[in-house]
């Protein structure tokens, strides 16, 4: 037991120069960082931020103000007070608080979007981070809808909510929420959502709290809308409210919990690099949220456990495929190149070996290694995909045949020579030439395919109207496959 301990802290030593980012969602090796706000310096940047003036419905008591939000010591601060008698633009207040937003100034559609938050213990207070639309593409709310990363009511000290917010009208509207407890808000967290076409995923901590993927009626537009438009980023805090439960929906009873903080270490928003969304074919190679995609395949006796990059054996049964850390559902095509790379840190000397395969054993391609141990190795190899493609290929990290323990990271098997493509993808209004259009989101069109012309659609949604025609004569076929080459 002590043997793994130590070696547990040294590689967590080693391992601290492998991540490249700090997001907590599932897949960041389809991801870029395109956004920040470290909050650093004595003022808020406005070159991201706009401050929000005024009151705000929804039973709320305060009246938003510039000075209520202040920035220092590396975080952004947003300050609720007791200020009776404060002159609201030209309505009585009691309360004060900040309100920040991106709106006008940077929007994005589809990502990952994240803070690291300190919530105060304020029982009237109303903390929140969420989006709403650039534009009003389907109308006023709800109808384009509303992205709520979190809402925090101020008297539970252990809860958050998660919702999505969508509609015809005010009085005729939908909602898909969670509530979900953290522990303690008073602490730091992360809160994230993973938002894309056609569906958003709430992260806590880098742990899955809730998914929706289907925006049913009633709904302005049609599923995957209205979540397929331009949001912005807001950061506030209310004071009171509707959402708040009584007597707390009235501050009035919480005057002396004020004034209350809401602490902003970081912002950061991740978009997907198309270049690695077509080229890289595993999935979670740098292994967040514990290893999601990647599991322990065993035979014969053989056993081991996998956690964050760093793989113990047990019984090493007699050969090293006995034992392997694999991945399945792979898309592998015949006649293309592929490159692997890794990192891997051992203590001794270890044979391996990673064999690329079908489901049933058929070997693609088998790469043996010798790690000497004692320090960090890179390394990597190209194959060619000479059997006919393949949709669920296995990738094999075998590390039976002896006892020692092995940590690896920054798995990767990308496509070589690919070609980048746009996420969404309109052919609209047109004959339809034969070829083939790839996509990474979407594909909407409602042209024409003539006689004897042969047109494929590869995307992860195709979207066809009432228009769109395929003559006699001609072929159509649609591919769930973004940007295949």
């Amino acid at each position: 037991m002590k043997h793994y301990i130590i070696h547990s802290i040294l590689l967590a030593i080693i391992f601290c120069s492998f991540s490249n980012y700090s997001m907590s969602q599932t897949n960041p090796n389809i991801y870029e960082l395109v956004w920040e706000d470290e909050f650093e310096g004595t003022n808020l940047d406005l070159t991201k931020w706009k401050y929000r003036r005024g009151a705000w419905g929804g039973g709320t008591q305060q009246c938003y103000i510039e000075e209520s939000i202040s920035v220092s010591n590396g975080t952004l601060k947003i300050a609720a007070e007791y200020s009776p008698g404060y002159d609201c633009f030209g309505e009585n207040k009691d309360f004060t608080s900040g309100f920040i937003r991106t709106r006008d100034l940077h929007y994005w559609k589809f990502g990952y979007f994240e803070a690291r938050v300190k919530l105060p213990s304020s029982d009237s207070t109303w903390p929140a981070f969420w989006t709403l639309p650039q534009n009003d593409v389907y109308g006023p709310w709800p109808q384009s809808g509303e992205i709520d990363i979190f809402d925090h009511k101020g008297h539970d000290d252990s809860g958050n909510r998660s919702a999505v917010h969508w509609g015809n009208s005010q009085t005729d509207r939908q909602q898909s929420k969670v509530d979900y407890s953290v522990g303690d808000v008073t602490q730091w967290h992360n809160y994230g959502v993973e938002w894309s076409l056609g569906e958003i995923k709430f992260f806590v901590d880098g742990q899955l709290v809730h998914t929706i993927n289907d925006f049913d009626d009633p709904n302005a537009t049609q599923h995957p809308g209205p979540f397929d438009i331009e949001n912005y980023l807001i950061l506030n805090m209310a004071v009171g409210g509707d959402y708040l439960e009584a007597p707390y929906n009235d501050a009035n009873n919480s005057i002396n919990q004020l004034p209350a903080t809401m602490e902003v270490d970081w912002v950061r928003v991740y978009q997907i690099d198309s270049t690695n969304l077509i080229c890289e074919k595993l999935y979670n190679g740098e292994f967040a949220n514990n290893g999601a995609g990647w599991f322990m395949s065993n035979f014969f006796g053989a056993s081991g456990t996998f956690s964050n990059g760093f793989i113990l054996v047990d019984n090493p049964g007699t050969a090293n495929w006995h034992l392997a850390l694999r991945q399945e559902g792979l898309l592998l095509e015949n006649g293309k190149s592929y490159e692997v790379s890794f990192e891997a840190y051992t203590e001794d000397t270890k044979s391996i070996s990673i064999i690329i395969s079908n489901k049933n054993g058929t070997q693609y391609h088998y790469e043996p290694y010798t790690f000497t141990g004692g320090s960090l190795e890179n390394h990597s190899f190209q194959f060619t995909m000479n059997a006919p493609t393949d949709v669920n290929a296995v990738f094999n990290f075998n590390v039976g045949g002896d006892i020692n323990w092995v940590a690896v990271n920054n798995f990767s098997l990308k496509e070589l020579n690919c070609l980048p493509c746009s996420p969404i993808l309109d052919i609209n209004n047109q004959t339809i030439i034969s070829g083939t259009y790839s996509s990474s989101d979407q594909i909407n069109s409602n042209g024409v395919v003539i006689t004897n012309d042969t047109v494929f659609y590869r995307s992860n949604n195709v979207k066809l109207n009432s228009n769109f025609k395929v003559e006699q004569g001609a072929s159509f076929e649609v591919t769930i496959d973004p940007c295949g080459n």
